[in-house]
């Protein structure tokens, strides 16, 4: 992360037009400001909220994040593809060298099955259990507790919405953000006073071995006018971070690709083909389907049955 040779390839490719676009004081600047996110291992994503239309009519919410989170970013996703190289399993999304054309592929070969079921998850980037992806982070991919707890501190990263949300945002039930303060998306006298009222003006804290003082993570209130609000976000990737779609897929791979998931399939046609949060499973008897639906509610998700069938 610290090279700069890595740095300016992550520029390139994030930003490959940048030659016609900006002048060398600019590029330095960005440049700079990306040393600056690797040398303090920000995991405060900068980036703010817009709606783009979907085929269907409705919006889909993406984060935006500036360009030298963009590069920063960048260069993380890499290096966690890198580390799941060999553990494709299922899925071709966000692989190296796979894609549409090799899960159509492996779909042709399967077309005989005497059942096929094609399913879409159900808001999987809103809903995926960060607990979820940082276990499998420490238990699949060997990653130490100190990195692990660094992908999900950025995974809690809180979205600056629009002042008029277009759409209901979840993150807007967080208290904090991961740097400390207060969720910018809550309007004064909103739920960080009524949470300090209710702890008579501190919040519930406690001091690290290093004398650093840290707001207690497990704390879930009562809040007049929500229900269960947390202090920190605990499930949903955000949306247009270049971290999000590998990170969030870890989650699929423990149900798809663990080995519970071919214990429950028919040995002749047992077999599932993913895309991201698309899939088909291939199956003997229709039977077998409520076996293999089940276990992805284990990693916070679950299927779209208007998408599927």
């Amino acid at each position: 992360m610290k090279s700069h040779a890595y740095q300016v390839s992550a520029f390139n490719y994030v930003h490959n037009n940048w030659h016609r676009e900006m002048d060398l004081k600019r590029v330095n600047k960005v440049l700079n400001e990306v040393k600056h996110l690797v040398e303090t291992r920000a995991t405060e994503i900068d980036f703010k909220r817009v709606y783009i239309p979907k085929a269907n009519g409705k919006l889909r919410p993406l984060g935006v994040p500036s360009l030298s989170w963009r590069v920063y970013l960048h260069m993380l996703n890499n290096l966690v593809v890198w580390n799941r190289i060999g553990s494709e399993g299922s899925q071709h999304a966000y692989f190296p060298g796979r894609g549409v054309d090799t899960a159509w592929e492996e779909i042709f070969q399967n077309l005989d099955a005497p059942c096929i079921y094609e399913f879409d998850l159900t808001g999987f980037f809103d809903n995926v259990d960060l607990s979820f992806i940082s276990k499998a982070l420490m238990s699949t991919y060997s990653l130490p507790a100190s990195e692990v707890e660094f992908f999900e501190k950025m995974n809690q990263s809180i979205v600056v919405l629009r002042s008029k949300d277009e759409l209901p945002e979840p993150d807007r039930y967080v208290y904090l953000s991961r740097n400390g303060l207060p969720n910018p998306n809550v309007e004064s006298g909103g739920q960080i006073e009524a949470l300090e009222r209710l702890y008579g003006g501190k919040l519930p804290s406690y001091v690290d071995e290093y004398g650093e003082e840290y707001l207690d993570e497990s704390l879930i209130v009562e809040c007049p006018g929500y229900n269960s609000v947390e202090v920190y976000k605990r499930i949903g990737v955000p949306q247009g971070a270049a971290t999000s779609c590998s990170l969030s897929t870890i989650a699929i791979h423990e149900v798809t690709d663990s080995g519970n998931l071919e214990r429950k399939l028919a040995p002749n046609h047992g077999g599932i083909v993913m895309y991201a949060d698309d899939g088909v499973i291939f199956l003997e008897s229709s039977d077998d389907l409520s076996k293999v639906l089940e276990m992805f509610s284990n990693s916070g998700v679950s299927i779209n049955e208007s998408k599927s069938g």
